[in-house]
């Protein structure tokens, strides 16, 4: 998906730094991600190593794009929460019926670039949980 890291970086950054609140700028990042995990669960080339080392573009660009949301602080570190809400909301539904142990690995590893640490995405993991037992509670 990305075959030019330092273009998609730029662009992503000049993005942010336009217009931090702009839709585009969770979009880009959440269908990079979602094109990873879904190239991810397609080949199920998910070594041990994989969700331990970023090694391929789409990686690096989550991990940078991360990075850089959270060095600006303020306002963008709100479009890092929406992002990892995404992802958190990725990995529980991976938990769930279908058992994909693997693949929700991978996303908490690239998760944690979003919500600031392994815990913090674990939290919002939770909640989601909580949310999801809420509602088949009272339907």
């Amino acid at each position: 998906m990305i075959h030019d890291l330092s273009k998609a970086i730029e662009t992503f950054c000049t993005l942010v730094d336009r217009h931090v609140f702009d839709h585009r700028c969770v979009e880009m990042v959440t269908r990079v991600f979602d094109w990873r995990m879904k190239a991810l669960d397609e080949t199920g080339d998910i070594s041990a190593d994989e969700s331990e080392r970023i090694s391929t573009n789409c990686d690096r660009f989550l991990t940078e794009a991360g990075k850089y949301l959270e060095a600006k602080g303020g306002e963008a570190k709100c479009v890092a929460s929406t992002i990892a809400d995404h992802i958190a909301s990725f990995v529980v539904d991976c938990e769930e019926p279908y058992g994909k142990k693997e693949l929700a690995e991978v996303a908490r590893v690239l998760g944690a670039c979003f919500s600031g640490s392994l815990g913090d995405l674990r939290a919002k993991c939770d909640a989601i949980r909580l949310k999801k037992r809420d509602s088949h509670t009272n339907n």
